[in-house]
């Protein structure tokens, strides 16, 4: 059962840590700098987002000048550890090394001043652990954009040597229904869209699939269907063992104009909440899109889970109209502090042409994870984690500055979690 609870204090203010891991006090926000060429500047300001990830030194000999970066975060595959001094390196498609570095004490890496010319892969070494590739990056052709976070890699041991199993569900991300008939097909290696075959596969009546017989490692999992946006995933395999729960949910053909964002998750916390927020119509108040206020104008919440993977979908009619719509997660689970971090929660914001914008849960302390914010439909990365003190850090401050009338703070913090 989901408990309510009203807010009862306007919090002007949010308190912000950058990239999940403590932020950078003298230097300018992602935020600050996409709103200096917006109308309004000076409402849209937050002094305290920032998204700089931790900066690893790295062991490069000579860098090709750009302004492209990378970001991403190694761990190990069965209970998502930081594997810290794990070798990673950065490579031209071609197969030129660009650079290599080692990860910090959180398992995250960077690399910088990249050309957005060229396309990229990395590997990844570390003694005892099964050696990974993440093929097929490419950098945003847009220089001044921030840095391409990769999805976390999960190492396995070399213990898990073998051929083994895996299983799942695939549900819809609109209802959380399971999806019968949805084609999966499995390459070895990470984001690997061209290499060899490894095995296909169908789901079930109940949306389930089983495949054997695959070498241990990561595999990139493809999975499709008519009348359903097609979804690249990263599954895994141990040897002598059935991995089973690698679900994963598909989104039906998004309609233009829409923009729908789906959170997915692990099995831990069991519930975890979307929360998107922004102008009303009239730009003269504000509103929230949760559990207990799932319709408001032209956005809906479409599914919300309580029982652990997701999904969990808002989906937005017009998400270019006028303002500051933040979009953030909250568990509502509780638990240690590090449980939402620790979560595997991912974001994907999906329009008519695909995946637009896909979000993996930053390293840090708190219940509140600060995605993103979307201006004029164009989408500008936070990645903090925080503790919620009111209901109003759900909200970009340009937001709640509309107005602060008692009407307006009712509307943001009634019956809602």
């Amino acid at each position: 059962m989901k408990f309510y609870a009203v807010a009862a204090s306007l919090l002007l203010l949010l308190a912000g840590c950058g990239g999940g891991s403590g932020g950078s006090s003298g230097s300018q926000s992602i935020f600050e700098e996409i709103v200096e060429t917006a109308e309004n500047t000076d409402d849209l300001i937050n002094d305290d987002v920032t998204n700089a990830p931790p900066v690893v030194d790295q062991d490069v000999e000579e860098v090709p000048s750009g302004d492209g970066a990378i970001i991403g975060r190694v761990a190990t595959a069965l209970d998502n550890l930081s594997l810290p001094d794990t070798e990673v390196t950065l490579s031209e498609s071609g197969g030129d090394i660009v650079a290599t570095t080692l990860t910090d004490e959180l398992g995250t890496y960077s690399f910088a001043d990249l050309p957005r010319d060229a396309g990229y892969l990395l590997t990844f070494e570390r003694e005892t652990y099964l050696a990974e590739t993440f093929s097929g990056i490419t950098l945003n052709p847009q220089a001044g954009s921030e840095a391409l976070e990769i999805p976390p890699v999960r190492l396995l041991s070399t213990d898990n040597a073998g051929i083994g199993s895996l299983s799942g569900t695939i549900s819809s991300a609109v209802d959380g229904n399971p999806l019968e008939g949805v084609t999966l097909e499995f390459y070895r290696g990470i984001n690997n869209v061209n290499g060899d075959l490894a095995a296909t596969t169908m789901t079930d009546a109940d949306g389930a699939y089983t495949v054997e017989g695959l070498e241990y490692g990561n595999y990139t999992c493809i999975i499709f269907g008519d009348g359903l946006q097609t979804s690249v995933v990263t599954v895994f395999v141990l040897g002598d063992a059935l991995v089973s729960n690698q679900n994963s949910t598909i989104s039906p053909v998004v309609l233009t104009g829409q923009t729908r964002i789906v959170l997915t998750w692990g099995e831990t916390p069991s519930d975890l909440d979307s929360h998107f927020t922004g102008p009303t119509l009239d730009g003269t108040g504000a509103f929230r899109i949760s559990f207990a206020n799932s319709i408001e104008e032209d956005a809906q919440l479409d599914t919300d889970d309580v029982s652990s993977f997701g999904p969990e979908t808002i989906t937005i009619e017009n998400a270019s109209r006028p303002g500051v719509f933040r979009y953030t997660v909250h568990n509502f689970s509780g638990g240690a502090p590090e449980t939402l971090s620790n979560s595997g929660a991912r974001v994907q914001v999906i329009r008519e042409e695909g995946i637009v914008a896909e979000f993996f849960v930053p390293q840090g302390q708190g219940n509140l994870w600060r995605v993103f914010d979307m201006i004029n439909g164009e989408i500008f990365a936070l990645g903090d984690i925080i503790e919620r003190a009111t209901f109003d850090d759900h909200f970009a401050p340009a937001t709640l500055l509309l107005d602060a009338s008692a009407s307006t703070i009712a509307a943001r913090s009634k019956l809602t979690k």
